[in-house]
């Protein structure tokens, strides 16, 4: 079930967009600019497609709200959530879609070795994912977040008092529980996951050809497919560092 939006933009959520304005639209390239200060804890989700991220993040948010009082709810901000912000930057909500679940033109693939924003077809790309990173930079520096996908674990490698989770299962999983998800034969969920699949590994060739996936860029990665729901949640939840 996905996450609805409907109610995100309540009382809770007014600093969150404070420090988003307050920190405005990136348009540089992808450095490093040093530590931002995280008050509170985050959680970023990186996930293989039908491994389950958007559902963790649901559930890991009602799950800290049901047991962490604190002093704002914490909130989960998937796709459809930061293109929503992206667009309050004057983003064009198809450039935010197309980001991470496109694959690369072949102009792209030609041009793979030079810099992104070297190329007319790649520039604009280029531009919206500065702003994309600069919005999940103001949501985890508020803190109660849970971000899925986007390359969150990089755009906020250098923040403290992060939680980076990985979501893995094995393939024909991960079919299944996509068709189910959206209600889809699986054949059309084998098509749609492999797309997925390529694409997303394709988006952070294009953004960090230096940060490869692997183990080490995460606090944990998770078989989905080998352990339960809840106990998910709860693992996760365990890791989050109590606020000072």
């Amino acid at each position: 079930m996905p996450i609805s939006l409907e109610g995100v933009f309540s009382s809770h959520s007014k600093p969150i967009l404070a420090a988003i304005r307050s920190i405005g639209v990136a348009g540089a390239p992808l450095i490093d600019r040093g530590p931002a200060t995280a008050v509170m804890p985050f959680v970023t989700i990186s996930r293989e497609a039908g491994a389950g991220g958007v559902t963790l993040a649901q559930r890991l948010v009602e799950h800290l709200n049901r047991h962490d009082l604190g002093e704002h709810p914490w909130s989960a901000w998937d796709r459809e959530l930061v293109q929503k912000v992206a667009r309050d930057h004057h983003i064009d909500q198809t450039l935010v879609d197309a980001l991470e679940d496109r694959g690369p033109t072949w102009i792209e693939e030609l041009l793979g070795g030079m810099r992104v924003s070297e190329t007319p077809e790649t520039a604009s790309e280029f531009r919206v994912y500065c702003r994309t990173a600069t919005t999940i930079r103001a949501i985890a520096q508020v803190g109660r977040c849970v971000i899925v996908g986007r390359g969150g674990v990089f755009v906020t490698a250098n923040m403290p008092r992060g939680i980076h989770i990985r979501l893995v299962a094995p393939l024909d999983f991960r079919i299944r529980n996509y068709a189910a998800i959206f209600n889809m034969s699986l054949a059309d969920a084998d098509a749609r996951v492999k797309d997925l699949d390529q694409n997303r590994a394709a988006f952070y060739r294009r953004h960090w050809p230096k940060r490869p996936l692997t183990p080490e860029s995460f606090t944990a990665t998770f078989n989905t497919a080998s352990i339960g729901e809840q106990e998910l949640v709860e693992a996760v939840a365990a890791m989050i560092p109590r606020e000072r």
